[in-house]
């Protein structure tokens, strides 16, 4: 009987020591997948402040668009920053710079065979008595090159956002194509 005894404590010890091991085990597995899970949040947490930082760039380059000054003075445009709010509250929530200014590349003048007089945005590119009135060039001037008073011209626009809280920087660079009066073109596209 005494070797039973003993056997039984040997088994006893083993048993006590493998489960050490597998709690140790399922210990390590537990925090790896605590770790993960927060780098999983990290990484849900970057991609939307970087989503955001990206919409309020958007919001610059339409409101550059849509400003009335966009061709005639690029640079006004660039001096000011533009405070957006993303979520709502009434607080900015990001910034958006328009450096460098809005820059023309590109200015082709358009011929007035390219118009349709039956479109009245093209009526005041042919010369119309309101584009006479502003001291445009004549329209006898244009008839006899064949060119029109206005201009197709192609544009590149840049907005940035740099997030100080969060260390995000994004920049989003656009071209856009504008109908402008010569005159315009020529102060603007130099």
């Amino acid at each position: 009987m005494n070797t039973l005894v003993i056997q039984t404590r040997r088994q006893g010890g083993a048993t006590l020591i493998i489960t050490l091991i597998f709690l140790m085990i399922m210990s390590l597995l537990t925090v790896t997948v605590f770790n993960m899970t927060a780098t999983n949040v990290k990484i849900t947490g970057n991609a939307q402040v970087r989503n955001e930082a990206l919409a309020a760039a958007q919001v610059g380059l339409a409101a550059t668009i849509s400003n009335i000054q966009f061709s005639t003075a690029p640079e006004l445009i660039a001096a000011t920053p533009l405070p957006v709010d993303i979520d709502g509250d009434g607080k900015s929530d990001y910034t958006v710079t328009r450096n460098p200014q809005p820059r023309c590349n590109k200015v082709k003048t358009i011929k007035t065979s390219e118009l349709n007089p039956g479109i009245p945005a093209d009526l005041a590119c042919m010369g119309s008595s309101a584009a006479n009135n502003s001291g445009l060039e004549s329209e006898m001037a244009a008839a006899a090159t064949g060119d029109s008073l206005c201009s197709n011209s192609e544009w590149n626009i840049r907005a940035s956002v740099a997030d100080p809280a969060s260390k995000t920087e994004v920049a989003i660079n656009q071209g856009v194509s504008l109908r402008v009066l010569v005159t315009d073109a020529e102060s603007a596209c130099k």
